[in-house]
């Protein structure tokens, strides 16, 4: 009789243990999915950033501007190509991790936005362009984006 009680109540326990690993397994498989969704905002707000930064350097020097939206060939040389040069890194760096955030990350298919803007960029600036062939190398993403 002992045995049998023994039995039961080691069956019971049994029984918990199997329904609160199950419970705790459903929570861990939330949390799982709500830090994966607080980590993809965190990463394209960090390419937001970068963009914005560009931006923000835009808006201190718009005659800049036209070679990057309109297609304007920079200069050869002289303080407005530097400008010109490091802008275009800037922005490439910004569309590298854009790509690379948006690709690495299926969950955040609602930026696929980033693909489009960084063909328009690339069609419009050829600075951008020029840099991205010459240094394929320091964006990786990019240059295996536009190279399909």
């Amino acid at each position: 009789m002992v045995i049998e009680i023994t039995a039961i109540v080691g069956a019971a326990a049994v029984a918990l243990s199997l329904v609160f690993l199950g419970r705790q397994t459903m929570q861990l498989a939330k949390q799982t999915r709500i830090n994966n969704s607080v980590g993809n905002a965190l990463v394209m707000k960090e390419a937001s950033d970068l963009l914005h930064r560009f931006l923000g350097i835009l808006v201190q020097y718009p005659e800049l501007r036209p070679y990057f939206y309109e297609g304007r060939i920079p200069p050869r040389s002289g303080r407005k190509r530097n400008r010109i040069d490091a802008l275009s890194e800037a922005l490439g760096d910004a569309l590298d991790f854009g790509i690379m955030a948006v690709d690495m990350r299926p969950e955040v298919t609602p930026y696929e936005g980033w693909h489009a803007y960084a063909d328009h960029m690339i069609e419009s600036s050829p600075a951008l362009s020029a840099l991205i062939h010459r240094y394929p190398a320091w964006w990786p993403k990019l240059y295996e984006y536009i190279a399909k």
